[in-house]
């Protein structure tokens, strides 16, 4: 597995994928160095959870505001099958879908995020 034989070279592919384009390269290294910095274990273990755990029974248990947030480009995880999944399996979650937004939005839609995550918690 990439991940675990060249860390570095995974975190630079995948990177293409959770940044848009317009993003500046010193955020893209600042982001990958920030994967760098954790241990391989932490990063394999993260991944495997991410990937691996169905979260689907639970969902519909969850009885707070929730907000699900999903860029429509997010080619990492799908807006069809996490998303609008997630929003839909969740009693009265509200759906945020951020245009051209890709996985790592947390970034590179700070402002948007902030502003609506703050509007969120104020209603």
């Amino acid at each position: 597995m990439l991940m675990r034989t060249d860390t570095p070279r995974w975190l630079g592919n995948a990177s293409k994928l959770f940044f848009v384009p317009e993003t500046s390269p010193e955020t893209i290294q600042w982001g990958v160095r920030m994967c760098t910095e954790n241990s391989i274990f932490a990063l394999t273990q993260t991944n495997h959870t991410d990937v691996e755990t169905d979260f689907r029974a639970e969902l519909p248990k969850v009885r707070v505001p929730t907000l699900v947030i999903h860029g429509d480009a997010d080619r990492t995880c799908q807006i069809e099958t996490t998303g609008r999944r997630v929003a839909q399996l969740i009693p009265s979650a509200e759906l945020k879908v951020y245009e051209g937004a890709r996985h790592g939005l947390f970034i590179t839609h700070m402002e948007r995020l902030n502003n609506d995550l703050l509007t969120f918690v104020q209603s």
